[in-house]
């Protein structure tokens, strides 16, 4: 165990009142009560993206398939439809969603404690952490989320767990190993695998590693260089095989999903653009996913027309 973290959450380090693993104490049971009875208010099945991620999980689990339908392939990126395969995927009915639901909650938690001890360290001061603890517990979206099979709350999760493991990362970095940095890594892809938009943390976090070498040991360059090359590493092991994937089905890299450039082209109801074959039309993003399937053939070809039109 990291030997502040020891420090910090120590007998000594508790004398002001043994405070803070009361707060933590207080602010679970907040975390707890406040999900449980949202949970047990409603009663509602997964529709809609949920529906669809709901379905992705159970082909993973019982043919290891990631396909939305017979044209959809890679429609959905592949993140939470690998986690939860092994959650939801033996159960039939509400069964597997009630399990999902109490071991995101918990791995929520967790997270949250993980970033909210490197807070402490970074403020030097256990209150902001305690704060942040009760921010989350009492948050109306994380909430919200809890209940439903969607990205929202794997992202919660992961986002704590990345922020959390950068802070301890970059607090003594001489002390941190490349095994380390690639496991910083695979926690950031896996968090884009999720939820694609969270890409750019790809360019943020070697940066702020980077600049941390410099700022305080400008003289290592080649311990800085390999812990940026050991969490490209890490990136590439978990993506690798996706991008394999998509060149063996289509010939080219689907970074994400085939869904991702419909995404900016719901936010307007309508636009304009040059069709290749039909010249120049007015339409909206389901007109284009409903048709995608008599014009392509494939969803790697209907995304590129996607992308066209919204540029």
């Amino acid at each position: 165990m990291d030997k502040d973290f020891e420090n910090c959450f120590s007998a000594e380090g508790r004398k002001d009142g043994r405070g803070w693993w009361a707060w933590v104490t207080v602010s679970f049971a907040l975390f707890a009560a406040l999900r449980a009875l949202y949970w047990f208010s409603i009663d509602e099945k997964p529709f809609s993206d949920m529906a669809d991620y709901y379905a992705i999980a159970k082909r993973v689990w019982q043919s290891f398939s990631f396909e939305h339908n017979y044209f959809w392939k890679s429609y959905k990126p592949p993140g939470m439809p690998l986690l939860a395969a092994p959650i939801v995927g033996p159960f039939d009915g509400d069964v597997g969603l009630w399990i999902w639901r109490v071991i995101l909650a918990a791995a929520t938690f967790l997270g949250a404690l993980f970033l909210a001890s490197q807070l402490a360290h970074v403020c030097r001061s256990r209150w902001i952490a305690v704060g942040f603890l009760i921010i989350v517990s009492i948050s109306k979206s994380s909430i919200f989320w809890s209940y439903r099979f969607s990205t929202e709350s794997p992202t919660e999760a992961v986002t704590y767990v990345a922020i959390a493991l950068f802070l301890w990362f970059v607090r003594d970095v001489r002390e941190r190993t490349v095994w380390h940095a690639g496991l910083l890594g695979a926690v950031c892809i896996w968090l884009a695998l999720i939820r694609p938009n969270m890409m750019p943390v790809f360019g943020i976090v070697p940066v702020g590693i980077a600049l941390r070498w410099l700022t305080r040991y400008p003289k290592s360059y080649s311990r800085m260089t390999a812990h940026v090359v050991a969490f490209t590493m890490g990136v590439m092991v978990l993506w690798t095989p996706w991008l394999c994937r998509g060149l063996h089905l289509y010939g080219e890299l689907v970074p994400f999903s085939t869904q991702g450039p419909y995404s900016f082209l719901w936010e307007v109801d309508g636009f304009h653009y040059d069709d290749p074959e039909l010249g120049r039309r007015n339409v909206n993003a389901d007109i284009l996913q409903a048709e995608a399937a008599n014009r392509f053939s494939t969803d790697k070809q209907a995304a590129n027309l996607a992308s066209l039109a919204g540029k």
